[in-house]
């Protein structure tokens, strides 16, 4: 009877000895998970887009992710805390980073990084997850090394327009030529194929009087610019908007969808007979802009990925000076309407 009381007495104590062994890890474990365990992820998009920055290396605290976060603190001290485990919950975070090289609103590559979120089914300590992110942050700090890094081999187009119905004065020449070097030489800098065209608008019968150039290199656009900034001859009357529209139609068979920078030089002045603005300013109003649109619908022309930028003229006299301004309001609102992107510089 002792006997048997004794066995029953060492199986109620084995299985007591069992029971607390397994709550004493299943315990241990929820002490190691349970402290402010977070299963989220964090999601963060970086951008770069090539058109703007023209394929040069980046200063990396100069990124700033979609959501506001520095490229330099998405491993900060408080940040690791929360993908690792730290003494301050939520621990475990995980992280997805998205790095995308965009040419326009088109994107040309992507790559991800991520750090998986410690599941709460995970059997890992705080150590090995500490170990994870750190090696995880050495990944990252190659990415970011690749995506600011500069960007080789992207092509990128450029076109001047220079209305030179009013002659080319030594101021405009000077400006055009600054543009140009301007626009061109961090490109070249950059190993970027470039394509410059330069168009020049001065009659009525215009449709894309041009000069192509590709691909170039230094001192490639001495004689095209010497070409786009010649002396004309003499005109009666011009039609600005019909030039403008060739010019336009003309680019997009060469870009073909691409992004370009446009840089055009006019005083958006329409000088055509009945419908010239010299003789019937009141053209340039608002109310009557409709009857320009019947010279060339520039917003009918697909100008989307174009970054077009309006130079004035140098004015001529103080009403020039005036019609200009007004004239130029009118371009920036119908190519506005055609998708483009336009600043118009100051006068």
């Amino acid at each position: 009877m002792k006997s048997k009381t004794r066995v029953r007495a060492l199986i109620i104590a084995a299985g007591i000895v069992i029971t607390l062994t397994a709550f004493g890890a299943v315990a241990g474990f929820m002490v190691t998970l349970g402290r402010g365990f977070s299963s989220a992820t964090e999601e963060v998009v970086f951008e770069r887009d090539v058109q703007s920055d023209l394929g040069a290396s980046l200063t990396p605290r100069a990124v700033v992710s979609r959501e506001g976060v520095s490229l330099t603190d998405v491993f900060s001290d408080e940040r690791v805390g929360r993908y690792s485990a730290d003494t301050i919950p939520p621990d475990g975070v995980g992280l997805n980073v998205s790095f995308r090289w965009r040419r326009g609103t088109s994107v040309i590559k992507e790559e991800n990084f991520s750090i998986p979120a410690w599941s709460r089914f995970e059997e890992t300590s705080n150590e090995a997850r500490r170990d994870l992110v750190k090696k995880k942050q050495q990944e990252f700090e190659r990415a970011v090394a690749g995506f600011v890094g500069p960007v080789e081999g992207v092509s990128f187009a450029f076109a001047i327009a220079v209305d030179i119905t009013e002659g080319v004065s030594f101021t405009l020449a000077n400006r055009v030529r600054e543009t140009v070097k301007m626009n061109t030489e961090k490109i070249i800098k950059a190993r970027g194929n470039l394509t410059v065209v330069m168009y020049r608008i001065h009659d009525l019968s215009y449709q894309g009087e041009r000069r192509l150039v590709f691909p170039v290199q230094q001192g490639d656009l001495e004689k095209p610019l010497a070409w786009l900034l010649e002396q004309p001859r003499p005109e009666k009357q011009s039609s600005i908007l019909r030039g403008m529209e060739g010019v336009m139609r003309d680019m997009n068979i060469l870009r073909k969808g691409a992004p370009c920078r446009f840089d055009v030089w006019t005083d958006g002045l329409e000088n055509m007979g009945a419908l010239s603005v010299y003789k019937k300013p009141e053209l340039l109003q608002e109310k009557n802009w409709g009857a320009l649109d019947g010279i060339a619908r520039l917003a009918e022309v697909d100008a989307r990925g174009l970054d077009v930028h309006l130079h004035p003229l140098p004015p001529q006299w103080a009403y020039h000076e005036e019609l200009m301004r007004q004239g130029l309001k009118y371009l920036e609102n119908r190519l506005t309407a055609a998708s483009a992107k336009v600043v118009v510089e100051t006068i």
